[in-house]
């Protein structure tokens, strides 16, 4: 009989233990809280009126239109970016081809 008592005192013991150690870890643990903006590294726009992302241009087919972004680095790394250079050749293929 003792013997008995004295296991289920070991287990409601360990059982007392763990629940105090488990409310402790939660009590304990440190925990931050961060309201975060996530803006792009880098924006690029059309180099018109007022440089904005939208172009909108009158054209017809067969007409040629010229345009130029600008792109502006919103990082403090470095950015690496490499031009391509589309052309549409006198068949109408269009081609591209880095410059």
């Amino acid at each position: 009989m003792k013997k008995s008592k004295l296991i289920i005192s070991i287990l409601i013991g360990l059982l007392v233990v763990g629940v105090v150690s488990a409310a402790m870890v939660s009590y304990l643990s440190n925990t931050a809280q961060v309201t975060l903006d996530v803006d792009s590294p880098m924006t690029i726009v059309f180099d018109n009126e007022g440089n904005t992302d939208t172009l909108t241009l009158d054209v017809l087919g067969g007409d040629t239109i010229e345009y130029t972004t600008l792109a502006k680095n919103n990082a403090e790394n470095s950015i690496e970016v490499y031009k391509v250079l589309h052309e549409i050749t006198s068949d109408g293929y269009w081609t591209g081809n880095e410059m």
